[in-house]
């Protein structure tokens, strides 16, 4: 008996022995459930309408220097650089990528937009902090070397903060333990007081890097008029897009009864062309063309005098052609645009010809009359 109740003392000992060495294991890491990275969202904000063009965005993690400002708390000191996994990189936006992409919950509230998300994760498990405390670092954006496409804006600021905060994992036990890591908008900004609560009320939490993708519509419209003009006749227009992406594409709202019009206009090697066949009243709206983008539209006039107008935003024309059919913008969109073509074919009826054979005709109008009396008379007398 006293045997197996030795046997029994033995194994729990062991067991305890286990749970013991395992405690500090376990800190290193974290205390249970609190994170030891963060996934920081990256956005990219559009009209609705807009393609999400294919965009590379690159980040930078850095230790941050802190404010000169007292917390209450907490020592705020710069970030240890050494075992910060995703220190740096690049995240991505696809052409036509369609997963997260949402007009709801929109950043900044607003319902008019859409939105495609990615994000960066930065893990601190592996970083050897010294001291209990805040530490701070810096995470930036950047455009890659070869740059943004046109119309994309990063964020402003370009430059978030991250917090990570360190405790004492026990009074009686010299280890450190990551209890919360926090995205925060200014480096001025810092707690407000001792609770590692997730309170947005606390401190000012940052929500993610808003990047902007500037579009504009593009409208080609068509008028016809002179008295020997036809409205019921399609013109050839051209429609080159210069700008964007390899694999942008941009969709077309046809109004027009004619059958094979297309429904996208596709940009290979940074230019994409597409044939359009417009009639009187008609018109074709390329949309979602990024901020700066040049564009050439051109027509065939078949015979008729072609002018065209510009307005952008509505405004007054901001350019005309008085002879021409084509019209080249390399100053880039600043604003929705619309391009009118008119056709011109008028003539004037050729009056002076009739007065010229008029005398000649009554003549031969009296001559028939004078024959047909003849005739008459003879056909009494017989």
């Amino acid at each position: 008996m006293n045997k197996k109740l030795a046997r029994i003392m033995s194994i729990s000992l062991a067991l305890i022995l286990c749970m013991v060495l395992a405690v500090p294991t376990l800190a290193l890491g974290g205390s249970s459930g609190v994170s030891t990275s963060i996934k920081v969202p990256v956005y990219l904000i559009m009209d609705k309408d807009a393609h999400v063009p294919q965009t590379t965005i690159n980040y930078t993690v850095t230790s941050a220097t802190p404010p000169d400002v007292a917390s209450d708390e907490f020592v705020i000191s710069a970030g240890i650089m050494d075992g910060v996994a995703g220190a740096t990189g690049s995240v991505q936006f696809i052409d036509d990528q369609e997963t997260n992409v949402s007009g709801e919950n929109l950043p900044g509230g607003s319902t008019d937009k859409k939105y495609a998300e990615t994000e960066i994760e930065v893990d601190f498990s592996a970083v050897e902090f010294t001291e209990p405390g805040v530490y701070r670092y810096a995470i930036t954006e950047s455009a890659p070397e070869a740059g943004l496409p046109a119309g994309v804006t990063l964020a402003d600021p370009a430059t978030k903060y991250i917090d990570v905060y360190v405790e004492r994992a026990d009074d009686a036990v010299d280890t450190l333990t990551i209890q919360g890591v926090f995205l925060i908008n200014s480096n001025d900004t810092i707690k407000a007081n001792g609770s590692t609560g997730s309170d947005a009320g606390q401190f000012a939490k940052g929500s993610g890097f808003e990047n902007l993708y500037g579009t504009y519509d593009l409208t080609i419209g068509k008028n016809v008029s002179g008295n020997q003009a036809s409205r019921n006749k399609y013109f050839q227009v051209t429609v080159t897009i210069i700008g964007g992406a390899n694999t942008d594409s941009y969709d077309v709202v046809v109004n027009s009864e004619y059958e094979t019009n297309p429904e996208t206009i596709s940009v290979n090697a940074g230019a994409g062309a597409a044939v359009f066949w417009l009639k009187h009243g008609e018109t074709i709206t390329v949309q979602g063309l990024p901020s700066g983008a040049q564009y050439m539209v051109s027509e065939n006039p078949d015979g008729y005098t072609a002018t065209y107008g510009v307005t952008v935003d509505g405004e007054s024309a901001v350019a005309a052609g008085t002879s021409g059919s084509t019209y080249i913008n390399n100053d880039g969109l600043n604003g929705n645009t619309v391009v009118t073509f008119d056709n011109n074919r008028a003539g004037t009826v050729p009056t002076g010809i009739l007065l010229t054979v008029a005398p000649f005709a009554v003549l031969m109008l009296v001559g028939i009359v004078g024959a047909a009396l003849i005739i008459k008379k003879k056909s009494k007398s017989m």
